[in-house]
């Protein structure tokens, strides 16, 4: 924690370890990101890891290819795909804020990103468009 004084506060207390995996998209190189795990040969993602915490961001849909990116929340999964599209996957029962229900006509993506409720795009224009949170909207 970053403060006035520029001295850090050390807690020693034990903390439960991280429930996360690892995205990867492989075309020339790799890139992580944190989430549900997943990792891709050119434009084809595979998904394993999501042992014990399943709510489908491991189950990539079938025929998904032309895939640049991958982005992960908790409990889904984003897939940016060559021609600018998003395409999400998981959202299981119980954890569907509407994060995995991508806006109509979403197009000109160059970036995703997701958490646990709610999921952005970065357009090539420079907006950012955002949905989920359904229910728990805080701004």
């Amino acid at each position: 924690m970053f403060r006035p004084d520029k001295r850090m506060k050390v807690s020693m207390r034990p903390r439960p370890p991280l429930r996360f995996c690892l995205l990867a998209v492989l075309s020339l190189g790799l890139l992580f990101s944190p989430g549900a795990a997943h990792a891709t040969l050119p434009g084809t993602p595979v998904a394993w890891g999501c042992s014990g915490y399943d709510h489908g961001q491991c189950s990539v849909p079938s025929g998904l290819t032309g895939v640049t990116a991958l982005a992960g929340g908790i409990t889904h999964s984003l897939a940016l795909k060559d021609d600018g599209t998003v395409v999400a996957f998981g959202c299981g029962p119980g954890y569907d804020l509407g994060q995995c229900d991508v806006p109509d006509g979403l197009s000109g993506v160059t970036a995703v990103a997701g958490n646990y409720g709610h999921s952005l795009a970065l357009k090539g224009d420079g907006t950012v468009v955002a949905w989920g949170c359904v229910g728990w909207d805080y701004g």
